[in-house]
């Protein structure tokens, strides 16, 4: 094998086939053998073989993010595991108008030439995929109990993990704030996490609320503190954001008076006026996994094995000690 620079030759002559052959595997555009496919695809792998050089890739080779716009920190992280992987992302924001969703998963096996669809968005189901993209290999990124392929999370634990952290700190008393007509199977589990969770000396109270109705959540805010809660666990950093906002009017002070936590993966959470402890997913793995299960499809190879992820915490300011005393 010639040294430098390894080329397509390189790969047919370590997989025993024609360069031609290499390049029917690599743009898919003629049918192959399963057993010479497989020795192509090791080739290439273990050769680190870049088919497309710096030169883009066909339309074919496109990966299709179905995404919404507050998921923009995992669009990034999972755009750039494709594009290591050789493949271009391309990433579609669906809104809540179903007439516009059917549509774009409709032209993603037309127009858009994909080779496989990847789905971060949690209220699009497997039914709508397997419907509407027919044909093209699809994976829902941490959909537990989904028809098609996908990775899963250990959201209960990551429950644990913050009401574990509170009882360390000797918080007696936590609330749970979370939207109450969300359908998101990770909320869910949340929720039942909180529920089921026995860890000892702190008890628990879910406040089920709308953060976009700024008046019910403070009254309610107001209550769950009277009450001696003196730990809130927010679902989302909009809540955060209010219990920051209603902490300040109120002149209680994070951690002093009242410790704050948040379930939210990127780096806002870390940029607040006090700096958050957060429940994060692994994102990294997660990408790799999912990118890895989606690319097994695309290339007719045995599906990676399910793989099920805990969640991590990442402590900061937020959270501290429970005061001893709360004054009013």
């Amino acid at each position: 094998m010639r040294s430098g620079k390894i080329t397509i030759r390189d790969v047919a002559e370590a997989a025993g086939c024609s360069p031609g052959t290499v390049s029917f595997v690599i743009n898919r555009s003629r049918p192959i053998s399963a057993p010479v496919r497989r020795r192509v695809l090791d080739a290439i792998e273990r050769l680190h073989y870049t088919p497309y050089g710096r030169r883009k890739a066909p339309e074919r080779r496109k990966i299709v993010l179905l995404a919404d716009e507050m998921a923009s920190h995992v669009v990034d992280i999972f755009s750039r595991e494709i594009t290591r992987r050789g493949f271009l992302p391309e990433t579609c924001y669906i809104y809540d108008d179903y007439g516009e969703t059917r549509d774009i998963l409709s032209a993603i096996g037309k127009s858009f030439g994909a080779a496989g669809v990847l789905n971060l968005l949690p209220q699009l189901s497997s039914v709508d995929l397997l419907k509407w993209c027919k044909g093209i290999p699809s994976v829902i990124y941490i959909r537990n109990g989904s028809m098609l392929s996908a990775v899963t999370v250990n959201f209960k634990q990551g429950m644990q993990l913050a009401l574990r952290h509170l009882a360390r700190l000797a918080h007696r008393k936590a609330a749970f704030l979370y939207y109450t007509a969300s359908k998101d199977s990770c909320m869910l589990d949340w929720i039942s996490g909180f529920e089921e969770d026995r860890t000892p000396g702190i008890s628990r109270i879910a406040f089920p609320c709308d953060h976009r109705n700024p008046r019910e959540l403070c009254d309610g805010l107001d209550r769950l503190y009277a009450e001696g809660a003196t730990a809130f666990i927010a679902s989302t950093m909009d809540y955060a954001v209010a219990v920051l906002q209603w902490s300040y009017r109120k002149r209680l002070r994070i951690p002093e008076d009242l410790s704050l936590l948040v379930f939210e993966d990127s780096e806002i959470a870390s940029r607040q006026c006090v700096p958050l402890t957060a429940v994060q997913l692994p994102l990294a793995e997660l990408a790799y996994h999912t990118v890895s299960l989606l690319l097994a499809q695309i290339d007719d190879r045995p599906v990676p094995p399910p793989c099920r992820f805990n969640m991590r915490l990442r402590e900061a300011a937020s959270t501290g000690p429970a005061p001893e005393l709360k004054i009013d």
